[in-house]
Order: structure tokens, then sequence, then C-alpha cells
């Protein structure tokens, strides 16, 4: 029995999400630490590259806003896929520890691509009511990687003798995921309009509540902060 179109996209993205989580924040802090020891730095060059990938990261907070519009979410995933197999690339050639700073830009850039807004914008273009469940497991998915992650950074670098070999293997991780993405994720979705979410009741009194006061002031012949002759 094959899967439906709407279940590959979900695992596509919940993948990549699973990934991404795993390796560019709770991982890289313990490829860093062998990474800092080798070039015999202190551990405020350690920061400095954390600090250069929140940066990068809450700088392009938006662009997937920008481009899901443009290329769909299907294409910005497949970019921002590219740019991280490039990020660990880089990091597989750093020869010290400043250069590195050059491929945590690309980390901070390819989350902001890959992770939450791509993935839930498809998610809700795809599942329709079902939406909100799957939305909880995806963003479990993400948490999940971010668990997963330090050990099994830790597991290559002691088997595999160094730091090098692990941000090689992700790289070709990386590149198995675009590939995965470019055939899991259909272009007919970029088509599909997200569904309303279904409101809760508290936010639909919370809007009926303003709609009240908003029709009474309307009526009301005086300023609110004149008060009315008795």
């Amino acid at each position: 029995m094959t899967l439906r179109r709407e279940s590959l996209v979900f695992i596509a993205v919940a993948t990549i999400s699973f990934f991404v989580s795993a390796t560019v924040f709770q991982a890289m802090s313990i490829v860093l630490f062998a990474m800092v020891g080798e070039f015999h730095r202190s551990a405020g060059a350690e920061g400095a590259a954390y600090m250069s990938l929140g940066l990068i990261c809450a700088a392009s907070g938006r662009l997937p806003v920008a481009m899901i519009p443009r290329i769909g979410a299907r294409w910005t995933i497949v970019c921002g896929s590219f740019v991280l197999a490039l990020g660990f690339f880089l990091a597989y050639r750093t020869s010290a520890l400043p250069v590195f700073y050059l491929a945590a830009g690309p980390f901070g850039l390819a989350f902001s691509l890959v992770a939450n807004t791509s993935g839930i914008y498809l998610i809700a273009s795809w599942f329709g009511d079902q939406s909100p469940r799957l939305l909880g497991v995806y963003l479990m998915s993400g948490t999940l990687g971010g668990a997963v992650g330090p050990p099994v950074a830790e597991a290559l670098i002691s088997s595999s003798g160094g730091w090098r070999p692990h941000w090689l293997a992700m790289t070709n991780v990386a590149l198995l995921l675009l590939l995965a993405a470019m055939c899991a994720i259909l272009p007919e979705s970029r088509h599909r309009r997200p569904p309303r979410l279904p409101i809760s009741p508290s936010l639909r009194i919370g809007a009926v509540a303003r709609r009240c006061s908003h029709r009474n002031s309307s009526l009301s012949p005086l300023p609110w902060w004149r008060p009315r002759p008795v």
C-alpha cells in the first residue's frame, strides 16, 4: 500500500525538523567543545560561535515568510537544506576556529528556512482540520531531535576520532534530506491555501466581547475620557 501525498509531506518535514534541531543548536555544543580543544581556544570563542549563529537565525526569521509566496514552501525547504549542507561542509573544512564563524551563519539561515515556518505552512496546507494534532507531533519531532543530537554527536566524535568526520557525515545527511524534500514535498502543495484553523472558545468569546465593546463605544456621543452627566 502506497503512502498518500499528505503522509509523505508530513514525514519529510518532520524528519527535517528532527535533523536540523539535533544538529544546529544542541549537538553543536559537543562538536564545538572538541574544536576548541584542538585549536587551543577559550570558551569565549565557543560562545562567539553561538552568538553568530543566534544573530543570523534571528535576522533571517522572516525570510521564509517572504519566500513561500514567491517560490513555495517546497523550494524554500530545498534551499534551506542546501544552505545547511553548505554550512556543514564549511565546518568540515575549517582550519581555524574564527573561520567556523562563517559556517555558523549558514546554520542559522538554514534553520530559519527549513524549520517551523515552512513546516507549519505545509502541514496546515495539506491536512486541513487534522493539522492542529499533527502540528503537535511535528513540534515534538524537533524537540526529540534536540534530545537525541548531543549523544549521537558525542558517539560519532569518539568513534571516528575527531570532529571532521562528524561534519562530513552531517553534510551527506543534509544532501540526502534535500533530495527527499524534492521528491516527497510535491509542488502542488504550494497552490493550496492553508485552511482556517478552528478557533478556541476563549478566542471566540474574546472576539465577541471586543465587538460588543466597539459597538457600545460607537453609540456613545461623548469621548471615553469625559464623564457623563448624572
